[in-house]
């Protein structure tokens, strides 16, 4: 679908920060199928999970070389890439990157994908998904199913 086309999602080979949460909350989302049926594929064709660009932090990106290959948009993950799991405000340095992303695609091309702000099954009100907005200033993308099925 459209979405999918044009969103580069920046999670899996980019993680800002690496931390354990002990926290309460960590414990309240629930199993994703969908993630295991989804490693289940990548097991039987492993040259899926081969990434095609690693890098040590989510400053590294170079926004503008996306924008001119082609990406129309840019999709991030919140918990290790944005912030600390469970948490609002942006890591350290990760405003920059935020900001260097919405000067070349555009405030309404930046979005946030979580699992645990703005998936109706951890955060059924939005609360979360609504703080982060306001602690971030990306919008959240409310969904349904989790990653990597939403």
């Amino acid at each position: 679908n459209y979405l999918m086309r044009t969103l580069l999602f920046v999670a899996s080979q980019v993680t800002s920060i690496r931390a354990l949460s002990t926290t309460r909350s960590s414990w309240r989302q629930s199993v994703n199928f969908d993630a295991l049926n989804q490693l289940a594929f990548a097991l039987r064709r492993p040259q899926c999970l081969i990434p095609h660009l690693s890098l040590g932090h989510i400053n590294e990106i170079d926004f503008l070389l996306l924008k001119k290959s082609g990406i129309q948009a840019i999709c991030f993950d919140k918990d290790n890439t944005l912030t600390l799991p469970y948490q609002f405000e942006p890591a350290p340095l990760v405003s920059v990157a935020i900001n260097n992303a919405i000067a070349n695609f555009g405030y309404e091309n930046c979005v946030i994908l979580s699992n645990s702000a703005g998936s109706t099954l951890d955060d059924p009100y939005s609360i979360d998904a609504k703080r982060t907005e306001t602690a971030i200033g990306l919008s959240v993308v409310r969904h349904k199913r989790k990653k990597p099925d939403c």
